[in-house]
C-alpha cells in the first residue's frame, strides 16, 4: 500500500492556539510508525515539510526502530514532493 502523508507543523513555542504541541511529537511519530506497519505500507509519499511529514519519514528510520520496524523499514520506499513557488 502507498501512504500519502500531509501533516501539520509543530506549533511555535509562543503559539496562541495549540494545535500540535512539540511535546506530542514523539507520540505522533510512534502512531505514524504503528499505522505504517499495521497497513503493510510499501511506500510513503510526503513533502518532507516541518512537522508531521518529517516525523513520518523518521518513523521509517531503522536506527531508532524496534526489530519489527527494522524489517519493514528495509523495504519501505520513501518519496518526497518539493513544493515550488515558481515553475522550474
Amino acid at each position: 500500500m502507498v501512504i500519502a502523508l500531509a501533516g501539520r507543523r509543530v506549533d511555535a513555542s509562543d503559539a496562541a492556539q495549540k494545535r500540535f504541541p512539540a511535546e506530542n511529537a514523539s507520540a505522533v511519530k510512534q502512531q505514524i510508525r504503528d499505522f505504517l506497519q499495521s497497513h503493510d505500507a510499501r511506500a510513503l509519499v510526503c513533502a518532507a515539510a516541518c512537522g508531521a511529514d518529517i516525523l513520518g519519514l523518521g518513523a521509517s528510520d531503522t536506527t531508532e526502530s524496534s526489530p519489527k520496524s527494522e524489517a519493514r523499514a528495509t523495504w519501505l520506499s520513501l518519496r518526497t514532493i518539493r513544493m515550488m513557488d515558481k515553475p522550474t
